[in-house]
């Protein structure tokens, strides 16, 4: 998954100021766009799961969990996910 070149350029710039902050090599802007979405969507699962959002529709969560995590091993290149 690589950042859109249409990306909104507020959003960018955003992501342009998490990569002035990181230490070492600098990161591309593809990486950070992607660690941001896994991380929206890893915290978003846990959120609905932990406060009962997802009780109107699901009575037992884990299985879209546990995709949501499988989902984002593979946008992450984990090569067994």
């Amino acid at each position: 998954m690589r950042a859109p070149a249409d990306l909104d350029q507020d959003w960018a710039a955003q992501l342009e100021d998490v990569r002035e902050h990181l230490a070492g090599e600098p990161v591309p802007l593809e990486v950070i766009y992607v660690f941001v979405g896994c991380w929206a969507r890893l915290y978003g699962a846990v959120a609905v799961e932990v406060f009962g959002h997802l009780d109107f529709a699901l009575t037992d969560p884990e299985p879209l969990f546990e995709r949501t995590v499988g989902e984002v091993l593979t946008l992450l290149g984990d090569p067994a996910a």
